[in-house]
């Protein structure tokens, strides 16, 4: 390590000492020179390992790197708990530990310095849109180690509900309810679960041939007001399926019937993959699970 920075010292023409204090965030350094640093770190896509020394004897760094969306781990929901529920039953099933990492937006730079530091060793990535998949192919790239949970991505790693199907299951059953007029909260339209249900959505309607209409779907968050918009359109007598299954399903009056995924056992087989592409450290062919999700029926519908 110390002959790294003195190398790379004088390749910035700067001290050993400013280096150092650069890397451990030091204010006593000025702007124009940590920007400097930082600019050519990034570029070089550089990240010191600090931790070198008492990692030498190691294969492998036996950490896994668990990124959330900050929204949604700092609410520490019903999906949260669950997702971290079955992440850390397989680490530590599998002799792993667990470090948690709330992130804005995935960032390429952020992964790298992760694993290259040996921080972790891999990393799971969950709550990932469609409009982060160029920066989680930059990451394939790298050869970073990680897997995707509740989502999933062409040649990625990645173990998913079947959304597709729930969206198909949900929309058949009130379709044999005899409903004709069927609405679709939708969701953020970069969100890849959404974009799944939808598609279950219009192929049950297909098969029923009933059109169509696109008056009928709502694109927003999963909010009341949002379910309030298109139920406007209909009468007083409506029928309702959710999806997830959130414990306050069962305690609204009517209880919801809601499609219930798996997030545990998602998380749980996730996790196996990704300690199964540490441990080999071979390039193998990237697997893409989907799992089945089931309809709990309720009073709602």
């Amino acid at each position: 390590m110390t002959k790294t920075l003195d190398k790379l010292a004088r390749k910035l023409k700067v001290s050993r000492r400013t280096l150092s204090r650069v890397f451990k965030n030091d204010k006593n350094v000025s702007k124009v020179t940590r920007k400097k640093i930082e600019e050519f770190l990034e570029k070089e896509k550089y990240y010191p390992n600090f931790h070198a020394a008492s990692l030498a004897s190691r294969k492998k760094v036996k950490i896994i790197g668990l990124v959330f969306p900050k929204d949604s781990f700092l609410n520490a929901d019903y999906y949260v708990i669950e997702i971290l529920r079955g992440v850390t039953q397989a680490a530590e099933e599998g002799g792993f530990e667990v470090m948690f990492y709330a992130r804005e937006h995935f960032e390429v730079s952020t992964c790298l310095k992760l694993y290259r530091s040996k921080l972790v060793g891999g990393l799971i990535l969950t709550g990932v849109a469609k409009n982060d998949f160029e920066v989680i192919r930059e990451i394939k790239k790298e050869e970073v180690p990680f897997a995707l949970l509740n989502s999933h991505c062409d040649k990625i790693d990645s173990v998913d509900c079947d959304n597709k199907l729930g969206g198909y299951m949900a929309t058949k059953y009130l379709i044999k309810a005899g409903r004709k007029k069927i609405a679709f909260i939708h969701g953020h339209k970069d969100w890849i679960n959404a974009v799944d249900r939808f598609a279950g959505y219009k192929l049950a309607l297909r098969e029923a041939k009933i059109s169509y209409d696109k008056e009928y779907v709502e694109f927003g968050y999963f909010g009341l007001k949002d379910a309030e918009s298109v139920a406007g359109r209909f009468s007083q007598d409506i029928s309702v399926v959710g999806f997830d299954d959130i414990p306050a399903c069962r305690y609204f009056n009517p209880p919801i019937t809601t499609m219930s995924q798996p997030l545990r056992e998602i998380a749980t087989l996730g996790t196996e993959r990704l300690i199964e592409i540490i441990s080999t450290h071979k390039k193998t062919e990237a697997q893409i699970k989907f799992i089945k999700p089931e309809l709990i029926l309720r009073k709602s519908a």
